[in-house]
């Protein structure tokens, strides 16, 4: 917690990995109760519930991926400002006229390869912070 509050840069990159956290749960939250409004809900919501559950099977290549990168920080910084644009394109997806499950299968797309990102932003930023805070 000491470190917390003296770093600077640390408590930004903290901050910044917890509301990133919060807004995926939020995003879940919402993209269920939208699916939940399709008539043939238990599809969608199934889809939605893969499109998370995969990426977990694969983070043991996330650590090993995190473990070759040399510039952390960089890497770490891209990945969020892709998913950033991944979560862009959803809401503007949002605002047109696609049909439900087309909508539903984009979105469970941008969802899925978040999800890859977010698992390795995750190992990268471990071993960031233990690099860092030595």
């Amino acid at each position: 917690m000491k470190v917390f509050f003296k770093n600077s840069n640390f408590r930004l990159f903290a901050t910044g990995s917890f509301l990133s956290s919060a807004g995926d749960v939020l995003f879940y939250l919402a993209f269920m109760t939208y699916a939940s409004n399709l008539k043939n809900y238990s599809l969608a919501i199934s889809l939605i519930a893969i499109s998370e559950a995969i990426p977990k099977f694969f983070t043991l290549f996330g650590g090993y991926l995190a473990d070759k990168t040399r510039d952390k920080f960089k890497s770490i910084f891209n990945l969020a400002l892709v998913r950033c644009i991944l979560y862009t394109i959803v809401g503007l997806l949002l605002t047109t006229k696609m049909s439900d499950w087309n909508l539903v299968m984009c979105i469970a797309l941008a969802n899925f390869i978040s999800e890859h990102l977010w698992y390795l932003f995750k190992w990268l930023s471990y071993t960031f912070n233990c690099c860092y805070l030595r």
